[in-house]
């Protein structure tokens, strides 16, 4: 019903290369392995994982095994979600990169987080760090 309105392979290569020329990351969400794989074949050096997705292991394990900075939109998990993620994510790759989604703030390296004005971030940014 609604095919008509996805994005084609070619249209995400497309967005990729336009976001990279104009000096932003190309960041993007994948929901299972072909879309996973697809964006990983155009290059795609951050992901970002839907809050819903926070409690899908094979979806989190596939993404934990390229080895690339993850964004986690936490808006719709419970903070038990979020430190389950967080612990499954770090006991799977230590190394892993780790910054919680908002619309605050650049991408940050590691386990970090901006200041940020209000308490929001606050129960997020202890479990993340």
């Amino acid at each position: 019903m609604l095919e008509h309105l996805e994005l084609s392979y070619d249209d995400f290569a497309e967005i990729k290369e336009f976001t990279e020329q104009s000096g932003l990351d190309f960041i993007s969400t994948g929901y299972d392995d072909e879309s996973i794989e697809m964006l990983e074949s155009i290059g795609t050096k951050i992901f970002k994982v839907a809050s819903a997705d926070l409690v899908n292991r094979p979806l989190l394990d596939k993404l934990v095994s390229l080895k690339k900075p993850l964004i986690l939109s936490t808006g719709m998990a419970t903070m038990q979600e979020i430190e389950r993620t967080v612990k499954y994510l770090l006991d799977n790759n230590p190394n892993q990169e780790i910054s919680p989604a908002s619309h605050l703030h650049p991408f940050q390296r590691r386990h970090t987080l901006p200041t940020c004005p209000t308490n929001y971030y606050l129960p997020v940014e202890r479990t993340i760090r």
